[in-house]
This record gives C-alpha cells, sequence and structure tokens, in this order.
C-alpha cells in the first residue's frame, strides 16, 4: 500500500502540470483566449502543483526568500517528504510501485485536460476529495500498528496535521471550483463527478 500511495504522491504533480498542456492546444487551435472557467481550473491546477512540488511550503517557511529554496526537492516536494517519512516509519526505504497507479495517474492527466468543463472541474473535485480520505486512512492505518505522532512526521503534519493542514485548502479550492461551474451545468457536474 505504501508504495502505491508514494506513487500516486511522487506522480500527482507531473498529471496535473501535464494537463495544462491539451487545454492550451485546444484554445490556440480555436484562436481565442481560453475562457473564464478554464482559466478557474488552470488556477486552481497551478496552485496545487505548486502545493506538491513544495513551493507554497518554502515561502510559508522562509518567507519570498523561500522561492531560493526550491530547488531543495528532496526536502520540499511533498512526495519526498512522504518517502522521507515512510523510511522513518517502517525502517526501510519504501520504491514507488506504478503497476496501478501509472494507469490511474495517465487517467487523472486526460480527465484533468478534458475539454468539457464539468468533467474537468468533478476530476479536480473528486481526486482531492478521494486524497483527504486517503491520506487519513493510510495515516490511521499506519498509527494502528504503532502509535505516533503525526507533528513527527512532515508529509502527514502538512497534510492532515492539527495545525492548519493542507488538505483542506486542496479539498476547499475545488469545492469552490464547484460552485462555480454549478452556477452554469450543476446536472452535467454531478453526472460527472458520479463518473469521475
Amino acid at each position: 500500500i505504501a508504495a502505491h500511495f508514494l506513487a500516486i504522491s511522487l506522480g500527482f504533480p507531473y498529471a496535473m502540470a501535464g494537463s495544462q498542456r491539451d487545454l492550451m492546444d485546444e484554445f490556440i487551435e480555436r484562436n481565442a483566449a481560453p475562457c473564464p472557467l478554464v482559466e478557474c481550473t488552470t488556477a486552481v491546477a497551478n496552485f496545487l502543483t505548486w502545493d506538491e512540488v513544495g513551493g507554497h511550503y518554502a515561502v510559508l517557511q522562509s518567507g519570498v526568500a523561500g522561492l531560493l529554496n526550491i530547488l531543495d526537492t528532496n526536502t520540499n516536494f511533498h512526495g519526498s517528504m512522504l518517502k522521507n517519512d515512510l523510511t522513518r516509519i517502517f525502517n526501510t526505504t519504501i520504491h514507488p510501485e506504478f503497476s496501478i497507479t501509472g494507469p490511474y495517474l495517465r487517467e487523472l492527466c486526460c480527465q484533468f485536460a478534458h475539454s468539457n468543463n464539468a468533467r474537468r472541474c468533478a476530476a479536480f473535485a473528486s481526486f482531492e476529495r478521494h486524497a483527504e480520505i486517503c491520506i487519513s486512512a493510510f495515516w490511521q492505518g499506519i498509527n494502528t500498528l504503532s502509535p505516533l505522532d503525526k507533528r513527527d512526521f512532515k508529509y502527514f503534519d502538512i497534510h492532515i496535521g492539527d495545525d492548519d493542514p493542507a488538505e483542506f485548502y486542496h479539498v476547499q479550492a475545488t469545492e469552490r471550483l464547484v460552485k462555480k461551474l454549478g452556477a452554469h451545468h450543476p446536472d452535467e457536474f454531478l453526472d460527472a463527478f458520479e463518473t469521475t
């Protein structure tokens, strides 16, 4: 489970960033500016990517000067934080396993880039809600095996810790997308969300 979970964490920012290419190609083909809903999902996608690669954390830790630390990927990338935490928890190096998560990440990238606003928004919302549930359940499972303090593990503390966890904002950002889209196409969104 840890190896598959690590694979999702390592791959997610690439899936999110990669989705931007198809959206760009579409408005170039139309020879027109992207619509406001594409701009909204792009804003959220770039926030999520920036957060997952450690940019937000680096700035929180050191202010604007923290931008100079973004190349410290071994400590700032959330996937690296998770890998380091898992090594400490299991007392061995955990390697990512992409056999199941690889196809999942590729499909996520396609859904994040979907030309249909409702489907794209549903992919964002369902992934982030699912991520929150999975991270919490994974931590609870680890904690059942061996009681540990989340504050001692950077990845888990940042995402689901008691002091202003990041996953809350990930979910909130995607829920605001849902509200923005819902004003235009609520039924279309619900259909897409149920099948995503």
